[in-house]
């Protein structure tokens, strides 16, 4: 049998699983993530919502090895289907290890794929990641 989705999460909800931090709110997200997991639905996210939910968590002061971590396990929860998911698993690494904004990390990611450049004058994160980069042409 089929599980259904119930949707798309946003990045409160995904921030009140994680984070624990609302009484109210972190009960009934992880009882919506624990049914998925269950097998009761499919819950789906989209890439732009991890970058929200890392720039939160940032704002937080969680170190990015404890940002990684979590959202690694998060995404591996049965039932949550990350976008492009293998993308973002990638971002996650690049973002971790070479210390890139987690947008720029993801951008890289899906540039590699497509085999595409990503044109940036940010020549500071997208030398450090592997893919092609150049900085728009003086004129």
């Amino acid at each position: 049998m089929k599980t259904e989705s119930a949707g798309w999460l946003d990045s409160d909800a995904i921030l009140r699983y994680l984070l624990n931090d609302h009484a109210d709110h972190s009960a009934r997200a992880r009882a919506l993530i624990e049914a998925a997991e269950a097998g009761a639905h499919r819950l789906k996210v989209a890439l732009h919502i991890l970058c929200e939910v890392v720039y939160i968590l940032e704002s937080e002061r969680y170190a990015r090895e404890e940002i990684y971590g979590a959202i690694r396990d998060f995404m591996g929860i049965r039932g949550i289907e990350v976008e492009e998911e293998d993308i973002a698993l990638e971002a996650l690494t690049d973002y971790r290890d070479k210390g890139v904004d987690f947008s720029d990390a993801l951008l890289a990611a899906i540039a590699r794929r497509s085999q595409e450049t990503v044109w940036t004058f940010n020549r500071k994160h997208f030398a450090r990641m592997a893919g092609l980069w150049q900085m728009p042409p003086v004129v």
